[in-house]
């Protein structure tokens, strides 16, 4: 026996998908990480000329992220900050992204409650 499926709860249930957020948290740590990671190893390996310092605009990092600096020991740092600025990033824009649309589901509710009232 196959169940039947309304193409209209289908569409809402793909349309208004919730975000798991412990998964767009990690996801995005994940990411976070690897980018700081990679920026600053690439960084190292390309070098600068003679009489130049190696990433200027990455080194300002260590403003806001102590311990940071653009060497190999302070990618591995960076990773961490990366991480967890990153996963913290992820888990509020899932957050934002569940709340609107269960605003934007109780809207469409309401409005057909008043449409179906007419």
């Amino acid at each position: 026996m196959r169940a039947y499926a309304d193409p209209d709860r289908v569409l809402a249930l793909i349309v208004f998908a919730r975000l798991d957020l412990l998964a767009a948290a990690c996801g995005a740590a994940v990411c976070g990480g690897i980018a700081l990671l990679l920026a600053t190893y690439v960084l190292l390996v390309w070098g600068a000329p003679a009489g130049v310092p190696i990433g200027p605009n990455l080194a300002g990092l260590s403003t806001f992220l102590p311990g940071y600096h653009v060497s190999w020991e302070g990618g591995v740092v960076g990773m961490f900050y990366g991480s967890v600025i990153a996963g913290v990033f992820g888990l509020i824009f899932a957050a934002i992204w569940n709340f609107t649309h269960i605003v934007a589901l109780g809207l469409i509710a309401l409005r057909a409650l008043w449409l179906d009232q007419q």
